[in-house]
C-alpha cells in the first residue's frame, strides 16, 4: 500500500495535498495539531474520492486515512509520528512537510516561546521528518518529498524576518537532501 504523509492537514494548502494525493491512489496520513480540523479534512478527502469518476472502485474501497494529532512543536514530534506510522504499517512514500506558523512581528519583539515554536515547526520537525522517512525510501528505491519554503526566504521583509529565515533553512537543507538523494530514487522539492 501506498502511503503519503501531509503536515499541516487540517487546513489550507495541507487540506489540498490530501485530497490531490488521494485522488492519485496514495493512502494518506494526516497530520495536524488541530483533531477537528483532521476530521474534517478526513470527510473531505474521503467524499472527493468517492465521488471521482477517475478513481478505481478498488482505491475508493481501501482508502486508508490516518489522523494523527500531533504539536508539531514539541522535540519528539518527528519520533511520536515516524513510530505511529510504523505502528500502523505505513510505508511512507510520499513525504509534505507542510505546516508552517505565519507570525508578524519583529524578531527582538517577538517572544521566546514564540521564537522557539516557529524554528520547531519550519525547521526542526521537518529535517528530523526527513531524517526518519528518507532512509526508508532510499532502500525501496522511491519516494517523494515536498518541502514548503517561502518567497519569504528570498528576501527580508519587516515583520516576517523570523519566518524568512527559517523557510531560508527549508530552502537550504532541501537542496542538499536532493544532492545527497540523486540517484536513488529519492526526489526532493522545495516549494
Amino acid at each position: 500500500e501506498r502511503y503519503a504523509l501531509v503536515t499541516g492537514a487540517a487546513s489550507g494548502m495541507g487540506r489540498i495535498y490530501c485530497r490531490q494525493l488521494a485522488l492519485r491512489g496514495y493512502n494518506v496520513v494526516l497530520v495536524d495539531i488541530n483533531a477537528a480540523g483532521l476530521e474534517e479534512t478526513a470527510a473531505i478527502v474521503a467524499q472527493t474520492v468517492r465521488d471521482s469518476e477517475k478513481v478505481p472502485t478498488e482505491h475508493k474501497e481501501s482508502l486508508r486515512l490516518l489522523q494523527i494529532v500531533q504539536d508539531l512543536s514539541t522535540m519528539d514530534a518527528a519520533d511520536c509520528i515516524f513510530e505511529k506510522t510504523q505502528a500502523e504499517g505505513c510505508q511512507v512514500e510520499v513525504l509534505v512537510n507542510n505546516a508552517g506558523v505565519m507570525y508578524c512581528q519583529g524578531i527582538a519583539e517577538t517572544s521566546e516561546r514564540m521564537l522557539k515554536l516557529i524554528m520547531m515547526v519550519h525547521m526542526n520537525t521537518p529535517l528530523m521528518l526527513c531524517r526518519k522517512y528518507v532512509g526508508p525510501m532510499k532502500e525501496r528505491g522511491r519516494g517523494y518529498i515536498l518541502n514548503i519554503s517561502s518567497l519569504a526566504a528570498w528576501m527580508s521583509w519587516p515583520g516576517i524576518g523570523m519566518y524568512g529565515n527559517t523557510k531560508r533553512f527549508v530552502r537550504n537543507y532541501s537542496r542538499e537532501l536532493r544532492i545527497e538523494c540523486q540517484f536513488t530514487g529519492v526526489s526532493v522539492t522545495n516549494a
